[in-house]
């Protein structure tokens, strides 16, 4: 019996001898760069693009190109001289510069500071490590088991970026040259505004900041003029509001981790929207289409308001406003009180701007001497009308686009067709894009919104140019 013991035991021996030993788990850590951070990572340098800038660009370590430079489609860029187009970070380029850049973003400092060594073991996520005999860097994003997975650039010679590249332990420590071992902890939350730190009334403002590792929320505290107006957690690494009044705010976004808590204030200066419709309660604030040509409208004494506080920006306009608009832009010039119309009264507020329009020929009647004042204005029509007022201002009108890519080109009325070929071309007016099909709906009413942004293109943007 012991002797067949014996026996059993040597053989087990022989064949733990034969078959390899696995690495040990000591040597390597189970270790991941967290969902969140990763994915601000790959979403800011995304894969199949390029870490490097057009030629001639300045150089541009936060960005990628769409393609890769002149040099790298030859393979031949070997040193950054200012020319070739490849990025430049912590005073390395290509693959090792795009490492060392990924390392930055999660731990805020340069991985050069880090323990240097030339060993595989102890390697984790986060580590940047240089390979094949000092001439190619990664950046390690996850560690299981054997498998290690990683992100470079410039494997092609191209400045390409890729993500989720993987090898085996042992394949890597062939590999290995040196390695920077990551700290471990990532440091908290870092927000960036946007677009910085001074704005107008009603605009959108949008706070950003990096993911923290082994948190899963934030604390976002806004304040206006020193008062707590906002407190919430939030999963999300970004935060936007509306500016609705003006004054002072502060955005405040605290965050903790294993390396310890950390907030960032950002101070906001939100100043009035000092405009020309500031007094009108209708009109939409001023990041909507309108509201720039209802400003022009006004400040340019085209249009009145329809009382102290109301615009009226959705009423539809009438010939008699229209006639009355470039009457005035017209300065107001005498007319013969020779009325030709019949539904015109002599003491109307737009007689003298209708006769003024019809003696220069800017607008005609509709007919059976009617001018039809109250009639609402069409878009075919206010197009036509200011044709035949470039034509009194002694411009001639240029420019021929074809209808025929509009869903409802051919409903244009023939007498409308040239001055609604020469507005689109000349961009006066614009189509509406609905259910992928483009339409210029001539016959409908024009508003005076409409109208105040398509006098503003057309004044400032085409009689101005081509007086």
């Amino acid at each position: 019996m012991k002797k067949r013991l014996l026996c059993f035991f040597l053989s087990l021996a022989l064949v733990a001898a034969i078959i390899p030993i696995p690495f040990s788990a000591a040597d390597s850590v189970e270790s991941h760069i967290p969902a969140s951070t990763l994915q601000y990572l790959m979403e800011k340098f995304p894969d199949g693009k390029y870490w490097n800038h057009p030629d001639g660009a300045a150089n541009n370590p936060n960005g990628y190109s769409n393609k890769p430079c002149t040099h790298h489609e030859n393979g031949n860029c070997t040193a950054y001289d200012g020319l070739c187009g490849c990025n430049l970070f912590d005073y390395a380029i290509q693959c090792h510069g795009f490492a060392l850049k990924l390392a930055y973003e999660c731990y805020g400092y340069s991985a050069r500071s880090w323990k240097k060594v030339y060993s595989i073991d102890g390697i984790k996520a986060g580590c940047v490590v240089r390979i094949n005999n000092d001439s190619h860097t990664i950046f390690i994003t996850d560690v299981s088991g054997d498998t290690i997975t990683y992100a470079d650039c410039n494997i092609d010679h191209q400045c390409g970026i890729r993500w989720n590249a993987k090898i085996s332990r042992s394949e890597l420590k062939s590999k290995l040259y040196y390695m920077y071992v990551s700290p471990g902890a990532m440091l908290p939350a870092k927000p960036t505004v946007s677009c910085g730190t001074s704005y107008h009334q009603y605009d959108t403002i949008s706070a950003v900041w990096k993911p923290v590792s082994d948190i899963d929320t934030y604390v976002v505290t806004l304040s206006y003029n020193g008062s707590q107006v906002r407190n919430f957690n939030t999963e999300k690494t970004s935060y936007v509001f509306e500016a609705q009044a003006a004054g002072n705010y502060s955005l405040t976004v605290a965050a903790k981790n294993s390396a310890g808590s950390s907030s960032t204030t950002v101070n906001i200066q939100v100043q009035a929207h000092d405009c020309a419709s500031k007094n009108y309660w209708d009109v939409p604030n001023y990041t909507d289409w309108s509201h720039e040509g209802i400003d022009y409208a006004i400040s340019n004494g085209l249009f009145n308001g329809t009382s102290e506080t109301t615009f009226s920006p959705n009423e539809k306009m009438t010939r008699a406003m229209i006639a009355t608009v470039l009457w005035r832009n017209a300065s107001s010039p005498g007319a013969s009180r020779d009325n030709p119309y019949q539904d015109v009264d002599n003491n109307s507020w737009y007689t003298s701007a209708v006769i003024w329009a019809y003696k220069s020929e800017v607008m005609s009647g509709v007919g059976q001497g009617l001018f039809a004042p109250n009639a609402t204005l069409t878009r075919e029509q206010i197009v036509t009308v200011l044709y035949r007022y470039a034509l009194y201002k002694g411009v001639t009108p240029s420019g021929e686009a074809s209808l025929s890519g509009y869903a409802d080109g051919n409903k244009v009325s023939g007498w409308a067709q040239t001055a609604m070929q020469w507005a689109i071309a000349n961009n006066i007016l614009q189509g509406s894009v609905e259910n992928g099909r483009t339409y210029l709906y001539p016959q409908d009413g024009a508003t005076r919104a409409q109208v105040a942004t398509i006098l503003m293109r057309f004044l400032e943007k085409y009689l101005s140019a081509a007086a």
